[in-house]
């Protein structure tokens, strides 16, 4: 895909609503399509986070994996979604795994060579932590609300 039609694509994707046009090109120079099939694993629990995905078509599931017993699913996302934070921040591992749950079409976006850029220019650095950060909540929230289901007991409590 040129960088045009990329650039298309991303502008296109609510993530990006109201980029500036320099940041997607930025994001375009690092990014390519990625297609996966249904029950492909897009990452894997403690390997290395050297991307990030916006979802086109598809919806994919974050597994948790908890020792001793069978992965649950923590939450599914799906397309015009964000797959992908751990990149972010140092060790770069990812935290969970996340399958394909249908056939995905995707953006995949090398996390090295965006954060070069993001280290080079502080604003399009900031714009991108700015956009993640909401990622990020909803994860958390979404991950708080799988903890109190699973250990919710079936009378009520009062305090």
């Amino acid at each position: 895909m040129n960088n045009s039609r990329m650039n298309s694509v991303l502008r296109a994707h609510p993530f990006m609503a109201g980029m500036p046009e320099k940041y997607l090109a930025l994001i375009a120079d690092c990014a390519e399509e990625k297609i996966f099939s249904e029950n492909q694993y897009l990452m894997r629990f403690q390997q290395s986070a050297d991307e990030f995905y916006l979802l086109v078509e598809g919806h994919a599931v974050l597994l948790n994996r908890v020792p001793g017993r069978k992965a649950y699913e923590l939450e599914t996302i799906s397309s015009p979604g964000v797959l992908g934070w751990s990149w972010l921040m140092s060790p770069y591992r990812w935290h969970f795994d996340v399958k394909a749950k249908t056939n995905i079409k995707s953006i995949h976006v090398q996390a090295m060579c965006l954060r070069g850029k993001m280290q080079a220019d502080p604003e399009f650095g900031c714009e991108m932590y700015s956009r993640f950060m909401d990622v990020i909540v909803d994860r958390l929230q979404a991950a708080r609300l799988q903890g109190m289901d699973i250990y919710a007991k079936p009378e009520s409590i009062s305090l």
